[in-house]
Formats: C-alpha cells, sequence, structure tokens
C-alpha cells in the first residue's frame, strides 16, 4: 500500500510540473511537447497508482474472501 501511496504522490508532482512547464512554454513547441508527454507520464502514474489501491480489494470481492 506505500509504495501507491509514494507513486501517488510524485504522480501529481508531475502533473503539477508538466502543468507549469506547459503554462510557461511560451508556444515553443519543443516545450510544449516536453511537457505534455510529461502529463502523460503523470496521468499513467496515477492510474496506476489507483490500480495499485484496488486490486487486493477487488480480488478479495471475486474470490469470496478466500485471498489474503
Amino acid at each position: 500500500g506505500w509504495i501507491g501511496g509514494i507513486v501517488l504522490t510524485i504522480a501529481v508532482i508531475m502533473l503539477f510540473w508538466s502543468s507549469f512547464l506547459y503554462a510557461f512554454a511560451g508556444g515553443d513547441e519543443e516545450r510544449v511537447k516536453r511537457a505534455k508527454s510529461y502529463m502523460i507520464y503523470a496521468i499513467v502514474g496515477i492510474a496506476v497508482a489507483i490500480l495499485a489501491f484496488s486490486v487486493v480489494p477487488f480480488l478479495r470481492n471475486v474470490l469470496g474472501g478466500y485471498f489474503y
């Protein structure tokens, strides 16, 4: 569980950082492209962290409490 928390924290910080980079890109195509790629990585990281928190309860429900 704590690894998911660390991943989520890093992904949220990365999301804020990418939005900062995007806001101050100044129309430079390379900087905008880099900010967008960071944003995609951050969103994927958030999705992975959410899945990390929900896999064990999901498996417990599916397997009827036999998974510990």
